[in-house]
């Protein structure tokens, strides 16, 4: 039967031993007293007796000579003995308690995922927040499809992502940033509005549809279904940046989350929608193994705090 291993190590050896077994084989040689390894095992010395008798049947070899009143380290043993203390430090190092989380000290990449509204309205406080506490981390800003969000947070591809995120993912992590409250936004050259607006003098107008934050179009479109209504949208985009430009060339309207109306310039006028059901949730979502990172949740921190700034948290 050929041995039982997993990468280049082989289990079929190693199970034969456990820590507390080379714990006791650090100190007899070491000490080369069984009744000091047992003072500093903190048991008894027939149980050091015991494990010394089983090391030898595995290894073959004496390990420790008795000559006299004392014992020999065999030449086994003392070849056993550098490799072992290093061996188990590596260990001890690997399972230590981390280090406290040094933000200054911190280096390293953060891959994010958000579609360009989020990342236009959060990231340029975001990142003049971490300059100034962490200039070692670089954030990355990566382009992924809504329906590979979950593959690249489970393989690692990137940290964390953000946006408006309809559908469940039972084995990620979500919380809640902030909500946005959609509004009717229009040029006025082109159309006077004003508040209140019901949703029939909303479909009755011309849109321009914008897919900023995920899904938010199939938002507003479900909103219209749910009142017997359909809007007509003579241009569709995939970004935000056209709107003003677009509106002021065309009687139309643009629903958009309110948040970004300093983005769009000063030329452009908005009416609120006051219905709960056309609030944008924008959400951050990770991998539940990051959780628990400190590096992970300082930035998490800092995408929280800088989106309370913007929306505060519902």
């Amino acid at each position: 039967m050929s041995d039982i291993s997993a990468g280049n190590v082989n289990v079929r050896v190693l199970r034969k031993f456990d820590l507390n077994t080379l714990l006791v084989l650090h100190t007899l040689l070491e000490t080369q007293s069984v009744s000091q390894t047992a003072l500093r095992m903190h048991v008894g010395q027939p149980a050091i007796s015991h494990i010394l008798k089983r090391l030898r049947e595995q290894t073959a070899d004496p390990l420790l000579i008795r000559q006299g009143r004392a014992y020999l380290l065999s030449a086994y043993a003392e070849s056993l003995r550098q490799p072992l203390s290093d061996c188990l430090m590596q260990a001890q190092n690997l399972i230590a308690t981390p280090a406290p989380f040094i933000p200054a000290n911190a280096s390293g990449e953060f891959h994010l995922a958000m579609p360009d509204l989020v990342e236009v309205a959060l990231l340029p406080d975001l990142v003049k927040q971490i300059q100034r506490e962490a200039p070692g981390l670089l954030l990355r800003v990566v382009a992924t499809a809504p329906d590979d969000l979950e593959e690249a947070l489970a393989k690692g591809r990137i940290d964390a992502t953000i946006g408006h995120f309809p559908r469940p993912y039972a084995s990620l992590v979500r919380e809640h940033l902030f909500s946005a409250r959609i509004s009717c936004f229009f040029h006025p050259a082109q159309l006077q509005l004003s508040a209140p607006l019901d949703a029939k003098t909303i479909a009755d107008h011309l849109h321009v549809s914008a897919h900023y934050a995920g899904s938010g179009s199939s938002l507003i479109d479900a909103w219209f279904k749910r009142q017997n209504l359909t809007r007509r949208v003579v241009v569709s985009t995939g970004s935000f940046l056209p709107i003003t430009p677009l509106l002021s060339q065309l009687p139309a309207i643009a629903l958009l989350p309110e948040v970004i109306s300093h983005l769009l310039g000063d030329t452009l006028r908005s009416v609120p929608v006051n219905d709960d059901q056309l609030t944008l949730d924008i959400d951050l979502v990770w991998h539940p193994r990051n959780t628990l990172d400190p590096q992970h949740a300082y930035l998490r921190k800092k995408l929280r705090d800088v989106a309370t700034r913007w929306v505060p948290v519902r």
